[in-house]
């Protein structure tokens, strides 16, 4: 394919002509068939991943179990000795006979009666005491709750505390597998290719169980983390969650490969970088619970849902900023600055978010109110700043490149050991301070007021619709809800003095896609073109904020197409159709990401192809969508209307699966046929672990009870997450690399 000098137009349009045509991207793809047997391999892990998962609960009933037999027995034999104390003493203040006549009445029988008088007090208190006793523990916490399985848990005890942890283990797993995928290269041998994935793979699963017995003893100290997940605890769970995911970002970059290291080198910078980042990922974590006004341990103890969603939420955070150095850089020093300075501009931004954005005093609302929707709402947002964060560090062109070259030349000025380079040996690598040099751009700090400004702006546009409608308005109070009240509208009260948890799942969302939207804006920017730099940022941030209102309204007619989602959510309260929302967002946020992402070319041709993408992606994502509703085979709408919770998270899921599948081929290339062909096979592939979830994955599970009848939210999540895992990783299958970034 020629080239041409970026922002040429006349050269551009041809260029992008023949991009359109290609046919070679989605032919290296279809012709390996590696894929093939890596479907198949993704598809085992998930299937015994319950067994490695499991593993800490094994190990827990084998510690416990005996104890827990025992004090069982304990506690029977004590009820039968209450028994029998009881019926002795009921025996005992049985009226003495009547004597006969003149019979004389016995001494015996006069100290039974007294016995009587003086028992039935005492015996009042002892009842009372057992009711009080009763009464103060909870009737659902155990001791040493009993671990039978994970479908069992799942369903039949309807633990979504479990849910939570395990959707989280199950999506950690398919996103670090993507590691030893990163650069994928067509014509690597596919025996060695399977190979890697499987030395890799096997090795980060190790990793991440070991990361999980390490920061739930250094994280959650003051508690058994497996008795508080059997027991329900949600804040445990949550966090729990927040540690797999996280740490499967930090496991994925150093997994990822590096065309400067042999095997050695591999083995080592895995295990260097690894240590490091939980070590930082901690270090920060603990930081973070310290600022906290309120005691995290204390929090966790009572199961407090919003703190455990303020805290899982800075451990991703935390985790995107130790995994983009790892994934870019071998530098030391450039890790560990900008970490430092990303973790610093996030907790700023944290405390400015509540007084910018969110309403009411955020502490006292999760400490107190346990206001997890403000909680989601604050967490949300500061995971997508996180990630545009990543942003700031420089991409390296691909090497060949003229861009490469050019960037090359300017990093030996800065070069502080003289030999240093991208191909040289790990030691010279890690002890370089070039790439370190490239975050202290003058512009980062132009880019850092934006993030503030573009989500303060994103929060002004979502309350604008809603104002328009409602302003004036006094809401009424549910009768089915008695956490409900009665207001005079405005987003404030709604968000705060009503508590609208719909309201807050939704809004959420689109703070989300917000951020995918904002870090497509923020990305592939040459760092040549110096400040026009925050020009192109603007204008496709405002280009992508226009889109995906454009996509909301698709998602609210086609989607959605027999509920008023305003009406629904504020009105209402409808967490069914706030969570319907809350994937329309972050799927339509990912379309509109692939589609305004990408190298600079020219204005015209960057303009007209955003635009076309973005238009083919949202049929596809609505095309599909409709195909996978009708092939659940229940009636979607009315059980969203019912306001049925798992429904909608079951919904939402599948969106954001969606906008994963749809978004990565726009990212990777403007083939129309690898569109059409991904599309095609994708909806298949889709369908087919569908399929999969009853017949292999989760076997004797059933869908349409769970979730229809039942509601259970938590068995919505794992049955969601799965699809999501596995589309994730077979997202590699498209190549990344030099060859379709040009």
């Amino acid at each position: 394919m020629s080239t041409c000098v970026r922002g040429e137009e006349t050269c551009q349009w041809p260029l992008f002509s023949e991009r359109l045509a290609d046919t070679t991207y989605i032919g290296q793809t279809f012709s390996q068939y590696v894929n093939v047997i890596l479907l198949l391999y993704i598809v085992l892990v998930i299937y015994v991943a319950s067994s490695y998962y499991s593993i800490p609960y094994y190990l827990y009933e084998r510690r416990y179990g005996n104890k827990r037999r025992k004090l069982n027995q304990e506690k029977l034999d004590e009820r039968k000795a209450n028994r029998a104390e009881r019926k002795a003493k009921r025996e005992a203040r049985k009226p003495p006979k009547t004597p006969k006549g003149g019979e004389k009445v016995s001494d015996d029988d006069k100290d039974r009666a007294k016995d009587k008088q003086a028992s039935s007090s005492s015996d009042i208190n002892i009842v009372m005491d057992d009711g009080k006793t009763r009464l103060l523990n909870d009737p659902e916490k155990e001791d040493f709750p009993q671990f039978k399985g994970v479908l069992i848990e799942l369903e039949q005890a309807d633990n979504k505390a479990f849910a939570i942890s395990y959707a989280g283990y199950l999506l950690g797993l398919c996103i670090l597998l993507t590691g030893p995928r990163i650069p994928t290269d067509p014509s690597d041998d596919p025996l060695q290719v399977v190979v890697d994935q499987l030395l890799w793979g096997f090795l980060g699963i190790v990793l991440l169980t070991l990361n999980f017995l390490i920061q739930s003893k250094i994280l959650l100290y003051s508690l058994d983390t497996v008795i508080e997940t059997l027991n329900k605890n949600l804040f445990v769970a949550i966090v729990e969650a927040s540690c797999f995911i996280g740490t499967s970002f930090n496991i994925r970059a150093v997994l990822s490969g590096s065309p400067g290291r042999n095997m050695e080198e591999s083995v080592g910078a895995t295990l260097l970088f690894y240590a490091l980042g939980q070590i930082i990922l901690i270090v920060f974590t603990i930081l973070f619970q310290k600022v906290t006004p309120y005691d995290d341990q204390a929090e966790a103890r009572k199961g407090n849902p919003a703190a455990g969603m303020k805290m899982g939420a800075n451990i991703i955070a935390l985790s995107i900023l130790t995994s983009s150095p790892l994934e870019k850089t071998d530098e030391l020093a450039a890790f560990f600055v900008y970490v430092a300075a990303a973790s610093i501009f996030l907790f700023a931004f944290s405390v400015l978010l509540d007084k910018l954005l969110l309403p009411g005093n955020m502490n006292s609302e999760i400490e107190n109110d346990q206001n997890w929707g403000l909680s989601l709402v604050s967490g949300a947002v500061t995971v997508s700043v996180a990630a545009m964060l990543d942003t700031m560090l420089l991409e390296l062109p691909c090497p060949g490149t003229t861009e490469y070259d050019l960037m090359v030349g300017t990093l030996k000025k800065v070069d502080t050991s003289n030999t240093a380079c991208y191909k040289c040996t790990l030691g010279e690598r890690l002890v370089s301070t070039d790439y370190m040099m490239t975050i202290f751009e003058p512009w980062n700090l132009v880019f850092l007021v934006l993030i503030v400004a573009f989500m303060s702006l994103a929060s002004r546009v979502y309350q604008f619709k809603l104002n328009r409608a409602f302003n004036g308005q006094t809401i009424e109070k549910l009768e089915t809800q008695d956490n409900t009240k009665k207001y005079a509208y405005s987003f404030e009260n709604a968000m705060a003095s009503d508590d609208n948890k719909a309201l807050s799942v939704s809004f959420a969302g689109y703070m989300v896609g917000t951020g995918l939207l904002t870090w497509s804006s923020f990305s592939n920017l040459n760092p040549s073109d110096g400040w026009m730099n925050v020009l192109i940022v603007i204008v496709w941030q405002l280009l992508g904020i226009v889109f995906l209102e454009v996509a909301r309204l698709m998602n609210d007619k086609i989607a959605l197409n027999e509920v008023n989602n305003s009406e629904e959510i504020v009105k209402k309260r409808n967490m069914a159709v706030g969570i319907c929302e809350f994937g329309g967002y972050v799927g339509a946020g990912q379309i509109v990401m692939g589609a305004t992402s990408g190298v600079m070319r020219s204005w015209g041709v960057d303009l007209v192809s955003a635009l076309m993408f973005f238009v083919l992606g949202q049929i596809v994502f609505l095309l599909i969508d409709k195909i996978m509703v009708k092939f659940d085979n229940f009636d979607f709408n009315y059980e969203v209307k019912s306001g049925n919770a798992a429904i909608g998270v079951y919904y939402a899921l599948n969106h954001i699966t969606l906008g994963q599948l749809v978004s990565n081929c726009i990212l990777k290339t403007d083939s129309i046929l690898a569109f059409v062909v991904w599309f095609t096979v994708g909806t298949a592939v889709m369908i087919f672990i569908h399929i999969l979830i009853h017949r292999l994955l989760l076997p004797g599970s059933n869908l349409q009870e769970e979730i229809v009848r039942d509601q259970n939210w938590g068995a919505a999540i794992v049955y969601g997450v799965i699809p999501l895992g596995v589309t994730v990783y077979i997202n590699t299958f498209l190549p990344y690399t030099c060859e379709n970034q040009t």
